[in-house]
C-alpha cells in the first residue's frame, strides 16, 4: 500500500483546533463587510493522505456561515488540490489547486464569478488566512483576513 510522502506530512501543519478574530470587506457576498470570529478543526484523515477542516464563522452570536475543506496531495500535478464545501449550497465548479511556498499554502482556481485564492500562513499556535478575488485574475481584492490561534 503506498505511504504518505513529505507533502502529505506538511499537511499536518494545519491540524488542530483554531479560534480568531475576521474582518470582512465589502463585496457582492457581504455588501458591508464587518467583522467575525471564526473557528477551524483541522485533523488528518484517510491514513494522512489529505486533511480535512470543518470552518464556522459567528457574528453578532449566531453562527451564519459553515464550510468544509479537504486538501490533499496530486501527485502527477506536483500540486496540492482543496475541495471546498459550504453553507451556501453551491457544488465545486472546480477544485482548487496550489503550492506551499515557506510556511504559506496557496490555493486557487477560476469559476463563472472569477478568480479565487485562499491562503494559510501557519506559525507555531498561530495561522493567518486570507480569502481574494479577482475578476481577471491580476486586480485582487480581498475578501476575508483571519488570525488565528490554537485552542
Amino acid at each position: 500500500m503506498p505511504k504518505p510522502g513529505a507533502e502529505h506530512k506538511k499537511l499536518s501543519w494545519l491540524a488542530g483546533r483554531w479560534d480568531g478574530e475576521e474582518r470582512l470587506s465589502p463585496s457582492p457576498w457581504e455588501p458591508d463587510g464587518g467583522r467575525g470570529t471564526g473557528h477551524y478543526d483541522w485533523r488528518p484523515a484517510l491514513d494522512g493522505f489529505y486533511v480535512i477542516g470543518d470552518y464556522r464563522q459567528e457574528r453578532e452570536g449566531n453562527v451564519n456561515f459553515r464550510g468544509h475543506a479537504v486538501i490533499g496531495w496530486d501527485a502527477p500535478t506536483s500540486r496540492y488540490v482543496m475541495f471546498w464545501f459550504d453553507s451556501t449550497g453551491f457544488v465545486p465548479a472546480t477544485a482548487s489547486f496550489g503550492t506551499w511556498d515557506g510556511d504559506t499554502l496557496t490555493v486557487g482556481h477560476q469559476d463563472t464569478m472569477g478568480h479565487h485564492r485562499y491562503s494559510w500562513t501557519v506559525r507555531g499556535d498561530r495561522i493567518d488566512m486570507s480569502i481574494e478575488n479577482s475578476p481577471d485574475g491580476s486586480d485582487w481584492s480581498t475578501f476575508l483576513e483571519g488570525s488565528y490561534k490554537r485552542v
